[in-house]
């Protein structure tokens, strides 16, 4: 008994290292009661956890930055990883000179001391940015989660994130754009076709095969072998994260949102190590049963009718939608 014991505590901390998808604090939520409990009850309590909802559970779909979603995006032609600070991100944006000058002309200056503003907008109204969207509101979470669907063929995901250690959350903008500053992250070009289509599979055994497969060609680029030099593959893809409740423009404070950066790590594939991010938050993944979510949807809209979703990603359509119904001619 005492070794099995021993086997199945090595088994625990091997899922605790190796876990890429949160699914160390993955729980079920079957009933709607279920999730009034742990969702709604500590929200209305006013316990600061931060939410986010994905339309399906899939292991494809990883907390992942929309600018790593495609990431050779921040790629030149020519090659093969970019180590992505902020004079590169600067660099990455600058080709898009339209875009630019649409923050420049509207909103400010853009320059690597005052970078969070303009990568708050992008995320928003340019759709790339290294941050996260979260929100302070569980019923924004639904909105883009359920996507006013009337039928549902798969469950549907819940994030929840609480802060553990205070210095990794900041409302001051100046600490924002310091952190902004100090970003580092090194971006690998996608694995070959055959390489890719060998490791087809998302468990971690092919994790772990597409990091080597990204280690051995990171150490071929002697630029960024000090990057990296006496680090183990886990320290090395496992990001730091911070949180930022710096509400820069319309759609964020509509939305009530927040950011979660994560920092300091170098991008393989489309997953990365949690650990580094677990010690510091507590998240959860919360599985919600397909078959409450009609149930869910009647709730946000009784409660939240203003995060429909098909007015979520526009104020002023949704402010519009509210006058139409109170002066209906």
């Amino acid at each position: 008994m005492k070794k099995f014991n021993k086997l199945y505590d090595l088994a625990g901390k091997l899922e605790d290292e190796l876990d890429f998808d949160f699914r160390a604090q993955s729980q079920r939520i079957d009933s709607f009661q279920e999730f009034y409990e742990n969702i709604i009850v500590p929200y209305a309590h006013g316990d600061r956890i931060y939410f986010r909802g994905e339309r399906i559970r899939s292991i494809d779909r990883p907390l992942l930055p929309s600018i790593f979603r495609h990431r050779n995006i921040v790629l030149d032609d020519d090659e093969n990883f970019a180590q992505l600070d902020a004079q590169r991100l600067l660099y990455f944006y600058n080709k898009y000179p339209e875009y630019t000058d649409v923050f420049k002309k509207t909103i400010g200056g853009l320059s690597e001391d005052n970078l969070y503003p303009f990568l708050s907008f992008s995320q928003h109204y340019f759709g790339l940015s290294p941050l996260i969207d979260l929100t302070k509101n569980p019923f924004v979470s639904l909105s883009f989660a359920l996507k006013n669907r009337t039928e549902y063929d798969e469950d549907i995901l819940f994030y929840t994130v609480e802060i553990k250690d205070e210095n990794d959350y900041t409302t001051h903008s100046h600490i924002a754009n310091e952190w902004m500053k100090n970003y580092n992250v090194i971006v690998l070009r996608e694995a070959p076709t055959n390489a890719t289509d060998a490791l087809k599979e998302y468990s971690k055994e092919s994790l772990l095969k597409r990091k080597e497969y990204g280690k051995e060609n990171l150490l071929k680029n002697k630029d960024l072998i000090e990057e990296i030099k006496g680090r183990s593959i886990f320290e090395i893809s496992a990001p730091t994260a911070k949180l930022i409740d710096v509400p820069t423009n319309d759609l964020m404070r509509f939305q009530q949102g927040v950011f979660l950066l994560l920092d300091d790590f170098t991008i393989f594939g489309n997953g990365y190590l949690t650990k580094k991010i677990r010690d510091d938050f507590a998240i959860k993944k919360w599985i919600i049963n397909k078959d409450i979510c009609p149930e869910l949807l009647d709730y946000q809209k009784q409660k939240a009718p203003y995060y429909d979703y098909d007015t979520i990603t526009d104020l002023s359509k949704a402010v519009g939608k509210i006058k139409k119904n109170y002066f209906r001619m």
